[in-house]
């Protein structure tokens, strides 16, 4: 979800300062950046998930990984299909930054090498900072290889 957070909250923050006549052009353009916003949701994302492997009195597996008995009751049901949802969420987002790496290889803008090692890293960082901080890494990998390919050119 961080490329549509980064959109809207890029959006709304463009349209909050482009009203004050009081700020230069650079520094409306580094407030509003990218990489500013996606960092910050970032250290978010990571603070939450460091957060919760040091608080969390439960083992991850049984936060993160619905178990298979059947629930009776609201919030058991509730939590199980929170799991669920979870699991889909990341494991679809992984999947299609995944094949947006490799689309970048078929495209001829990276070597196999390149989009090798950020795949191979993302579970990695997903253990350490968590799925969302990890997601935004590679999201943001793939957007500065695509800009520094446009800036060739």
């Amino acid at each position: 979800m961080s490329p549509l957070w980064v959109g809207i909250a890029n959006f709304v923050i463009s349209k909050l300062i482009g009203t004050s006549p009081s700020l230069r052009a650079t520094t409306i353009k580094w407030l509003t950046s990218p990489k500013l916003l996606l960092c910050l949701m970032s250290i978010i994302s990571g603070g939450v998930w460091v957060y919760t492997l040091v608080n969390c009195p439960y083992p991850l597996s049984t936060v993160f990984i619905p178990g298979s008995s059947a629930q009776s009751e609201f919030v058991p049901h509730m939590r199980r299909a929170l799991q669920y949802d979870e699991i889909a969420v990341f494991g679809t987002s992984f999947l299609w930054l995944g094949y947006l790496f490799f689309d970048l290889h078929c495209a001829g803008l990276i070597r196999r090498r390149e989009w090798l090692v950020p795949v191979a890293a993302l579970p990695i960082f997903t253990a350490f900072v968590g799925p969302g901080a990890a997601f935004a890494f590679g999201w943001y990998w793939r957007e500065s290889k695509l800009q520094s390919k446009l800036a060739q050119e």
